[in-house]
């Protein structure tokens, strides 16, 4: 595993799409400011008027905003491009603090030209909720000054119901993506310009604080499409996590590398089991899953950290060996290239990575090496033979 791999994985702030500029996941208490996207983003919460964070029954960690004119978090973020961007977060309207004082609108967020003040003209981007009647919409301000307002009327949100807005723009089209579906929300045509940004305010918009929860605040630097607007959603909205763990269970294990195997198979190339960011899915991806990430050996059926003649007693005893049942095989039962089949091109890829016997793989080992040709031949016979003794040893238990 290389050095700078290892320091990522360490802290649990790996960002897997590197347009992921800034990411709130707010799942802790005490670092509702604290970006999580791998970019180190400062940030300051002013908790002024009552922001806080809850344990929501639905989203878990969240942060919730008083719906006064004080509270909200400030953040620098790299400028965005006027011609591709997303703004996407859950939202939860209160009708107990929303519609309170300063203004007209519930603030969302707002990008912003100046990192030291707060106010209406600092604006570049916006997003609110109008008060009088809870429709989503906000505005763009182009290079040349001019205001572009999203359409009113588009959608409004029920109250004490999260909804996911993802404000996308790209370069003719700023449009709030509602639940991962377009055409839904406010739209509005700009020239794909806009002015300098340096900084965005997250639960306000000049003196308009938003009045309710938010979950999962993330900006990017370009415009997602509307299936990646879905797989955020579906993320939970907490911590991008460890990088690997496709099924979102904190830890990587066989489940992951099981369902890398599947997307290599089916082809589609989905964003979030692309390791390498080449956009592609393919064996370089469960490479890097299993050398780079897991820290092994292609080879270990039982993820115990080497590759040993345990996992040929693993894989023997699960039985699939050249069995003719096409597809039913996985990492633990002997699929090492991930075709979905146990049989000897399993073997030749496990071998020629190198790893066999060699014990745990060094954090910095690099790629391993291919035995000679002699031993290739020999770690086949014991593999064979070890495959005699297993049905051996069944068919005894049998009878």
């Amino acid at each position: 595993m290389s050095w700078c791999l290892v320091l990522v994985l360490a802290s649990g702030a790996w960002s897997q799409d590197p347009d992921l500029r800034l990411h709130f996941n707010f799942d802790d208490e005490d670092a509702l400011a604290v970006d999580v996207s791998g970019n180190d983003v400062p940030a300051e919460l002013d908790d002024l008027g009552g922001v806080q964070w809850l344990e929501d029954d639905v989203r878990g960690g969240v942060i919730e905003f008083p719906g006064s004119t004080n509270g909200y978090i400030l953040a620098e973020i790299p400028p965005l491009p006027g011609d591709s961007f997303t703004i996407a977060f859950w939202a939860y309207r209160d009708p107990l603090l929303a519609g309170g004082g300063g203004g007209a609108n519930d603030g969302l967020f707002q990008v912003q030209f100046g990192i030291d003040a707060i106010s209406g003209t600092e604006k570049i981007i916006g997003g609110w909720v109008q008060k009088s009647d809870s429709g989503v919409w906000g505005r763009i301000i182009q290079e040349d000054f001019t205001t572009v307002n999203l359409d009113r009327g588009s959608f409004f949100m029920d109250d004490e119901e999260w909804v996911h807005l993802a404000y996308r723009g790209n370069g003719e089209e700023l449009e709030v993506i509602v639940n991962g579906e377009s055409g839904i929300g406010p739209i509005a045509f700009y020239d794909g310009t806009m002015l300098e940004n340096d900084a965005i305010v997250v639960g306000r918009q000049g003196t308009e604080t938003w009045g309710g929860r938010m979950d999962d605040f993330r900006v990017y630097s370009r415009a997602l499409t509307d299936d990646e607007i879905i797989e955020i959603m579906a993320g939970g909205g907490g911590n991008p996590g460890v990088l690997g763990d496709f099924d979102k269970s904190g830890v990587l294990d066989v489940a992951d590398i099981n369902l890398l195997s599947q997307e290599v198979i089916a082809g589609t190339n989905p964003t979030a089991f692309d390791l390498d960011n080449n956009n592609l899915v393919n064996q370089e991806d469960r490479r890097v899953w299993v050398e780079d990430l897991f820290g092994t050996y292609f080879g270990d059926s039982n993820l115990d950290g080497e590759f040993s003649s345990a996992d040929f007693v693993t894989v023997f005893t699960a039985g699939e060996y050249e069995d003719t049942t096409p597809g039913n095989s996985t990492w633990g039962t002997g699929d090492w290239n991930g075709d979905g089949d146990f049989n000897s091109s399993d073997f030749v890829t496990a071998f020629t990575a190198g790893g066999y016997e060699l014990g745990p793989r060094p954090a910095n080992a690099g790629v391993a090496s291919v035995p000679e040709p002699a031993t290739s031949s020999l770690i086949f016979c014991v593999a064979f033979a070890l495959l005699g003794v297993v049905r051996k040893r069944t068919v005894s238990q049998r009878c």
